[in-house]
């Protein structure tokens, strides 16, 4: 059953220069999903997704006609791109979805807005807004869930979630970021299968990554993913450790996860993951923290400069696994500054291994002395 409600949406002049050439030619133009979710919720949405009654090429049409460039790649998936003076719009024509990978269907067939709504995945994601009446337009109670902080999927859980496993993932970062709780029938569907076979690495990770930068409780979301057994595909065949914290900096919480992991499976299993090499290379440097001391601290500014970790990051990792302070803030504050070309003449030494162990003691001692005087 539709429900309407009036809503004051601040939009960009574009979008409503755009509505008005939709209107002018009989058609409608929605703003869906996320934006109208945040919008209800008092929260500047960020971007915008648009949904109309036309089809793709009544779409070009309309566009061209208007004088305002367009972009094909997605039409055959009912999308096109339009290019106003300032910014670019994705506008989708209602569809449903026919056979899927997950990321895209195999083919669509457009529709009217109530088999729009049915392919989406959560209720307080499948809000639309008519941009021409001012209205939140609602065909699955998705205004009531939101206000019970309720995360219920569009239709059966298990039908949604086989469409794309990576809504599980969705549903969870969703349920920590509002502290909403789950639908019982998410909660039977996940009780019963919760994997996420054959949905990418990086699909995986990025998702991942959004529920720790967005979650109001970053244990929350991660008992939330402990409970229905996910660790064993966000991160599979690796130890994870439980004590879980509250930090939504994925870099910390990320080391703070895989501190117990061997280290030397760490940079081959995570470039699996699609972490790239600076997210890996800082996830390390943290971890190798625990080896820290007056001897190899000089390898450590080493590696530091080249992890591009902020002193904070480092200060926070340190101080939440009880790794010297004196240590670390005498590091952060050390420089290197023993210069080669010195060193060669004054031990008469040329470019070689020799050279660059000596540089080291040299930078070793400067260290102790520099340690050695803090208080």
């Amino acid at each position: 059953m539709e429900n309407r409600i009036k809503h004051i949406m601040q939009l960009p002049q574009d979008i409503l220069n755009l509505k008005d050439i939709f209107k002018s030619n009989g058609f409608k133009l929605f703003i869906v999903g996320g934006a109208v979710r945040d919008s209800i919720l008092g929260i500047e949405p960020k971007d915008f997704d648009l949904a109309t009654d036309a089809v793709p090429n009544k779409v070009e049409e309309m566009m061209v006609n208007a004088n305002l460039r367009t972009i094909a790649t997605g039409k055959s998936f009912g999308v096109i791109n339009v290019f106003t003076e300032d910014n670019e719009f994705e506008i989708a024509t209602f569809r449903t979805d026919n056979g899927s990978d997950g990321r895209r269907p195999d083919t669509v067939t457009f529709t009217t807005i109530e088999g729009d709504v049915a392919r989406r995945d959560l209720t307080i994601n499948a809000l639309f807004f008519d941009i021409d009446t001012s209205e939140v337009v609602d065909l699955v109670n998705g205004l009531e869930d939101l206000k019970n902080g309720t995360i219920k999927t569009v239709g059966n859980a298990k039908d949604r979630f086989n469409e794309d496993r990576l809504r599980i993932l969705r549903a969870l970062r969703f349920a920590a970021r509002f502290c909403g709780t789950l639908d019982k029938d998410i909660v039977d569907a996940l009780n019963e299968d919760s994997t996420l076979d054959k949905i990418s690495a990086e699909r995986i990770r990025d998702e991942f990554i959004k529920g720790i930068k967005s979650a109001k409780s970053i244990i929350n979301f991660m008992e939330l993913l402990d409970s229905f057994d996910m660790f064993s595909s966000i991160f599979p065949n690796m130890i994870i450790n439980k004590n879980f914290i509250e930090d939504n900096d994925p870099i910390i919480v990320i080391s703070m996860l895989l501190k117990n992991e061997p280290f030397n499976s760490l940079n081959k299993k995570m470039n699996k993951l699609t972490f790239s090499n600076i997210e890996v290379k800082q996830i390390e440097c943290l971890l190798a923290l625990d080896e820290l001391n007056v001897d190899t601290a000089v390898l450590f500014k080493s590696v530091i400069k080249f992890s591009s970790l902020d002193n904070s990051q480092i200060i926070n990792f340190s101080f939440r696994n009880n790794i010297d302070m004196k240590l670390i803030n005498t590091l952060l504050k050390f420089e290197l500054s023993v210069d080669g070309d010195d060193v060669m003449k004054k031990f008469n030494l040329k470019p070689s291994k020799e050279l660059g162990l000596k540089i080291r003691e040299l930078e070793t001692a400067n260290f102790n002395e520099m340690f050695m005087s803090q208080s």
